[in-house]
């Protein structure tokens, strides 16, 4: 999630992104995308979700520290005006789900990252809800995305619209010897409001991305002009953050459900340190 602004699809610069809008559905089928009210348990770090057995309720909460040093840490970084703090991280139902939930002001909000040792090749998903308002703009700034050490490799997955907008976009970062950091991504047309499936199959030859039943990159040495895809190890992080860049709603929670992690031959999703 660098703070960096959008300048085009599948460009490193120039150009502008076209915006695709979408039919609203008709008022009968207009949907409040919010998960029902159900009892919740805070969880505390480093706790097991899914495939992974330590998960931190907390925004970079390892950056390469021993399992857990900084789990529990109340967290803001600069490009964000609210802050992470582990009491907005709860468990409810069973299977469980993991809240991120955003307080009513705005300021206070939840976020999850595993420890970085995941290399590939490996296949990640995770199911996650987006709340929305009536004319399916996505609310606040949700991001599920991989990040290494530093900052210094970066996969966003799927992330609230960083250009300005309340859409979903996607983004593969790499560090081209000459020219610094570059980009390729991208903006889907469609619905992403309230529960969808969000998926990468990483490998040393692509890196494809997919939303649902619908690939929406597939990232090589063609799109990077030849230079090497990034290997890890690299770290998962699904956060909430405040819509700085997007619409600022209080009061909505990030649901995340069905976590896994497959690694094939080589790879990892060893996340114990």
């Amino acid at each position: 999630m660098f703070e960096k602004a959008l300048f085009g699809l599948f460009k490193s610069n120039g150009g502008k992104i076209r915006k695709v809008w979408i039919t609203v559905l008709p008022t009968a089928f207009a949907v409040v995308f919010a998960l029902p009210a159900v009892a919740q348990a805070s969880v505390t770090g480093p706790f097991t979700f899914g495939s992974f057995t330590d998960v931190c309720a907390a925004y970079h909460g390892f950056e390469g520290n021993p399992a857990g040093a900084d789990c529990n840490a109340t967290q803001s970084a600069a490009q964000f005006t609210s802050t992470f703090n582990p009491s907005q991280v709860s468990e409810s139902g069973s299977p469980t789900v993991v809240n991120l939930a955003m307080n009513s002001a705005a300021t206070v909000s939840g976020a999850v990252s595993t420890e970085y040792h995941l290399t590939p090749p490996l296949t990640l998903s995770a199911q996650v809800n987006l709340p929305c308002n009536a004319s399916e703009d996505i609310y606040n700034w949700p991001a599920v995305w991989l990040e290494s050490a530093g900052d210094a490799q970066e996969i966003d997955i799927a992330e609230g619209d960083v250009s300005g907008g309340a859409g979903l976009t996607w983004t593969y970062w790499w560090t081209d010897p000459t020219k610094g950091m570059e980009k390729v991504y991208g903006q889907p047309s469609g619905n992403w409001c309230g529960m969808h499936t969000y998926s990468i199959n990483w490998s040393s030859s692509a890196v494809t991305i997919t939303w649902d039943s619908t690939q929406v990159a597939d990232v090589t040495t063609a799109q990077t002009g030849g230079d090497p895809l990034d290997q890890g190890p690299m770290w998962l992080n699904i956060d909430y953050a405040d819509g700085k860049y997007g619409l600022t709603q209080g009061g909505n929670t990030l649901a995340i459900d069905n976590l896994t992690c497959t690694a094939g031959t080589g790879g990892s999703c060893n996340t114990g340190g």
